[in-house]
């Protein structure tokens, strides 16, 4: 499964290659709800967000919302799942 944050900002700069995360889909993690999973997300960006799983949240109100980030996957039922967020979201982008 491919799950890439793209951060929209950095991919306009200057800096290409630098803007797109890969998450990992954690359906083991005692924070996944059902057994839906959670999106880790990768070590070079905790720092920089200060959390280590995206949740809805997170994800609907500041990286999408606000910053215009969003998650390209060949599954986005199962990240809108994940995400606890409803699936059809503009911010998931089927690759």
């Amino acid at each position: 499964m491919v799950i890439r944050l793209i951060d929209r900002q950095e991919k306009e700069s200057t800096r290409p290659g630098k803007y797109d995360y890969n998450l990992i889909l954690d359906t083991n993690d005692p924070r996944s709800h059902y057994g839906m999973g959670v999106l880790r997300i990768p070590k070079s960006l905790r720092k920089r967000l200060k959390i280590d799983i995206l949740d809805g949240i997170t994800f609907t109100k500041n990286l999408n919302g606000y910053f215009g980030w969003t998650i390209e996957t060949d599954d986005p039922d199962k990240v809108c799942q994940a995400l606890g967020i409803p699936t059809g979201h503009p911010g998931i982008i089927k690759i």
